[in-house]
């Protein structure tokens, strides 16, 4: 037999391999015996295999670093024929053994360096992928390659942590697996600064807050420098983890910032420099208050203003020390009103603050020294009259300013600026006060303000007021002023001889008896009895005339208790409502505007009557009085009839149921009937006829007015004897109706001659001795034509 299968067969390295061994003869087997080349290069075969087997199964390892062979001599045999030994020659290929550089560690964002790849077998063919963190490195996936070196590439972290990229790279050689070995790539972090804001603000002096760095990465370092451009000085150049706390200066009006430019780095491998940021300190300047204002005051000086320069867009705030008041102190200019010497000195300071920056400065205390002031005096009456003038008060002489203030009074003379007196008519009652004050040599004026009080007492008030009624001569009247206790009032009247004081002297109420009419004035001076104060004052006024009235009885002054009443007259003025008749039984009779008098009923005596008259202003005189004599008489119808007047007695019938005098009344005065009428003179008037010159054998003859007393009442007493009067028309009618005996009623046309027959009884004689005819001529009285004629008291047209 012949081995058929003689080609060799290659295989890897710790490879089991298994070979049917194929012969031309059926049924044949096969011994072998194997030897490797080089030698001791192959180890697992089996050598010798003398036992027959038809396959062949080693595990061979190459432990060199090329083709090793292991060639097995195979006999075949079949039916116990043995063939040619054949060469079966298996060539074991070497397990490339690869390698590369260390793992490698770059910065985000730098290149790897190119991997190089060695084996320990000539001709290795390698094949690499790497696995990443999917998101947090780019570029992730890298794309897989079988280049050596494995090529540079420029990762990028993303994240704040390191990430890791892992090469595997596999060997083989011809066909056979080698080892597989790993490269890493460390990609480092990017740190960033993460301190935000990135900016603070300072004023000028003032000291920065400490910035402790921070990253978005753990373990990061840091470098900064710090630069300006402007004016500002202590701040630090350099620096690591932390920007300390610095105090910055910036002259006044400037502006500017000092930058940090910080750069991180991170340590963890190499050392990777994140970006630079730069972190600024702003510098403000501040303001720079300056406190102008007096530094010399006097204490308790008001409204004394200080002030620093207005700078638009700052604000103030001052303070102050030793001060009562103090306004305004929100703005540039400060008012004080400075305190008590005590607190002297008084300070100032001013914070000035830029509104939109907040930056504040306050100046040093600014001290004011506060001086004493003066303290006034003030003398002078403190007890006074009302209105009295002349009331001098002194204070310190030799001062300037002079401020002189009261109240309830009016300064008459001095209480200027440059007075130290001043004089005071006081004209307010009660408590008042007067003040002053100055200004010293100092030019501190006065404190405090001397006052003293001053009592104005009140004086008498002699404010005259009249009673009531008018002023009028030879009258009294009351004149008073308010009563006061404590005063006495003393009166007078002037011209002298007006009128003089009748009573009330020394009171404040008096009477004066005005003697004389025309202008008077009453003075009158009162004296409080307890402060001595003294007042006066006038009245002036016009005493007006009294009336002269005049009361001549024009009525009877003898009647009778049984008389009518008659009317008073007789009186002159007489007008109106103006003159009054007054006595006992006399009225005032409202229909016919006459007072009367009514003895009917009295008793006997005498009755004074009295007639006021009351002119236009009032004035009030009286006449009289003049007596009514109310006197008894008897007397009964038929007899003699006594004019209880003047005495004269008449004969008396009754006619008629009517008492009649038979004879002519004869009352009164004889006038002359040629030269004088009866006139209503208040004289019973009567004429006689010139040959009865004393009315003794006739009577009297009166004109109609005359003997009514110039009164129209139909049966008035006219002047007929108390409790008489002239007859009516229709006495008369009765008078005739009763004498005519020839029944005839009325007897008008018979009575001519029963009024003359001597011989009735009782009879009518009339006396045919005629008339004083129209109150011109006697008429009738002698010749063949004589006549007579009689009044009735009943008017008649």
């Amino acid at each position: 037999p012949h081995l058929t299968n003689t080609a060799p067969l290659p295989i890897c390295s710790a490879t089991t391999f298994n070979v049917t061994l194929l012969s031309d003869v059926t049924g044949s087997d096969f011994t072998w015996t194997a030897a490797c080349s080089p030698v001791s290069s192959i180890t697992g075969f089996t050598t010798p295999q003398m036992t027959n087997t038809t396959t062949i199964s080693d595990l061979l390892t190459n432990t060199i670093s090329t083709v090793a062979t292991v060639t097995y001599t195979v006999t075949p045999h079949a039916y116990g024929c043995s063939g040619q030994p054949t060469a079966f020659s298996v060539n074991v290929n070497p397990v490339p053994i690869i390698s590369c550089a260390a793992g490698q560690s770059i910065c985000s964002v730098t290149p790897t360096t190119a991997i190089p790849l060695n084996s320990t077998v000539a001709g290795t063919v390698y094949a690499w992928s790497a696995t990443c963190p999917v998101g947090n490195v780019n570029p992730c996936p890298v794309t897989p390659g079988t280049t050596n070196p494995i090529p540079s590439v420029t990762f990028t972290n993303v994240t704040n942590a390191q990430q890791t990229v892992t090469y595997t790279i596999t060997s083989s050689f011809s066909g056979c697996p080698g080892t597989t070995t790993t490269h890493t790539v460390t990609v480092n972090p990017s740190p960033t600064v993460t301190n935000w804001p990135i900016d603070q603000t300072i004023c000028s002096g003032g000291t920065s807050t400490l910035v402790t760095l921070t990253s978005n990465v753990l373990g990061t370092n840091y470098a900064w420098t710090a630069s300006t451009l402007s004016p500002i000085s202590g701040f630090t150049t350099t620096g690591g983890d932390f920007i300390p706390t610095q105090t910055l200066f910036i002259p006044p009006g400037n502006t500017g910032f000092v930058t940090y430019h910080i750069t991180p780095s991170f340590t963890g491998g190499p050392t990777c420099a994140g970006a630079t940021t730069d972190y600024k300190i702003n510098v403000n300047p501040l303001p720079t208050p300056v406190i102008s204002g007096s530094t010399l005051v006097c204490e308790l000086q008001p409204n004394v203003s200080y002030t620093t320069p207005s700078v638009s867009g700052h604000s103030y705030t001052w303070t102050v020390t030793g001060a009562s008041n103090v306004t305004n102190a929100n703005t540039n200019t400060v008012t004080v009103t400075w305190g008590p010497y005590t607190a002297s000195p008084g300070t100032l300071t001013v914070t000035e603050t830029i509104d939109a920056t907040g930056c504040i400065q306050a100046t040093a205390l600014y001290h004011v020294i506060l001086q004493q002031r003066p303290i006034p005096t003030l003398t002078g009456p403190q007890v006074v009259c009302d209105g009295y003038p002349g009331n001098l008060y002194q204070t310190d002489p030799g001062m300037s300013t002079y401020t002189w203030a009261i109240s309830g009074g009016s300064i008459t003379a001095g209480g200027g600026n440059g007075n130290a007196t001043a004089t005071v008519t006081w004209n307010t009652t009660g408590t008042q006060w007067i003040q002053v004050n100055y200004v010293n040599s100092l030019g501190c004026p006065g404190y405090p303000d001397k006052q003293i009080p001053v009592t104005v007492n009140v004086l008498p008030n002699t404010t005259i007021t009249e009673g009531t009624g008018p002023n009028c001569e030879s009258a009294s009247h009351i004149y008073e002023v308010p009563f006061d206790p404590l005063c006495g009032f003393t009166w007078s009247v002037a011209p002298a001889g007006r009128g003089v004081v009748s009573g009330g002297q020394g009171t404040n109420s008096v009477t004066i008896d005005w003697q004389t009419f025309g202008s008077a004035t009453i003075s009158v001076t009162g004296t409080n009895n307890t402060t001595s104060c003294m007042a006066s004052s006038t009245h002036t006024l016009t005493i007006h005339p009294k009336p002269i009235p005049a009361f001549n009885a024009c009525f009877d002054l003898l009647t009778t208790p049984n008389a009518k009443k008659f009317v008073l007259r007789g009186a002159s003025p007489v007008l109106q409502g103006q003159g009054v008749f007054t006595g006992n039984r006399v009225s005032f009779n409202a229909l016919t505007g006459n007072y009367e008098f009514d003895p009917f009923g009295a008793i006997t005596g005498s009755y004074p009557i009295t007639y006021t008259f009351t002119n236009n202003y009032g004035c009030s005189a009286t006449a009289g009085p003049v007596t009514i004599n109310i006197v008894n008489t008897s007397f009964s119808c038929g007899g003699l009839l006594t004019d209880v007047r003047d005495g004269k007695t008449y004969k008396t019938s009754m006619v008629g149921g009517r008492c009649w005098m038979e004879e002519n009344l004869s009352y009164g005065t004889t006038i002359d009937s040629q030269t004088l009428p009866q006139t209503d003179n208040c004289i019973n008037e009567k004429f006689c006829l010139p040959s009865d010159a004393t009315c003794s054998q006739y009577g009297g003859f009166y004109q109609w007015d005359e003997l009514l007393r110039y009164a129209s009442t139909s049966a008035n007493q006219g002047i007929c004897p108390p409790e008489w009067h002239v007859p009516s028309d229709a006495e008369w009618q009765v008078l005739v109706n009763n004498i005519s005996l020839a029944g005839i009623i009325p007897a008008d046309a018979l009575s001519g001659s029963f009024m003359k027959d001597p011989l009735l009884n009782p009879g009518f004689i009339a006396l045919l001795k005629g008339f004083f005819y129209l109150n011109n001529t006697w008429s009738f009285s002698s010749g063949s034509l004589t006549a007579t004629m009689s009044w009735t008291s009943t008017s008649f047209g």
